[in-house]
């Protein structure tokens, strides 16, 4: 059938010859989407893009930044360091660490416009970090994993590879997956 649509509409057929290097679609309103190139307020190094619970959008350099009327801004947190991992739940209330050279990590919250420091669950560096919701996330340590509830961090059983992890999604503390270095999925419910 597509065959056909395109043999019959030479118009489509001329635009995918001339225009093999042109990123063009329309979305369901019949409006035109395009690439824009944005300035993100920083030439370090841009590691990952989060969006918030409220669709509020972040991007982690070698500190976090959020887009606010259309400008991404820096945002300042009185704690030394590159920022390696973070979490926001909303611009604020978000999740972050900062690495040591002892191979640890300093875990902070922002919330209520205070920068708390929180006891790391783990003896080594943090590598991901996904909360749920602000009472419940999943942290992740090099081969650890800890479960955070109301407050408290409880650890859970170690992966069967023992490979470091460095990617976690959860829709709850029961229930969340984890990808290691050697690209191996796990699932834990």
């Amino acid at each position: 059938k597509q065959a056909k649509m395109l043999k019959s509409s030479p118009s489509i057929l001329h635009f995918c010859k001339v225009s093999m290097f042109v990123f063009w679609s329309m979305n369901s309103l019949g409006q035109d989407f395009i690439f824009q190139k944005v300035n993100p307020g920083t030439k370090a190094e841009i590691r990952s893009i989060k969006q918030s619970k409220q669709g509020e959008f972040f991007f982690l350099a070698n500190k976090i930044f959020a887009l606010k009327s259309n400008q991404w801004g820096k945002l300042d947190f009185p704690v030394d360091g590159k920022v390696t991992v973070f979490y926001p739940i909303t611009a604020s209330d978000i999740w972050f660490s900062i690495d040591q050279v002892t191979n640890t990590s300093m875990l902070y919250h922002f919330h209520d416009g205070i920068t708390e420091n929180i006891r790391s669950p783990f003896s080594n560096t943090i590598s991901a970090i996904h909360m749920i919701s602000p009472q419940e996330g999943i942290f992740a340590g090099v081969t650890e994993v800890a479960a955070y509830k109301n407050g408290v961090f409880t650890e859970l059983p170690p992966l069967p590879s023992r490979d470091a992890i460095i990617k976690l999604y959860a829709d709850g503390v029961q229930y969340f997956w984890i990808l290691t270095l050697k690209n191996e999925l796990f699932i834990f419910q």
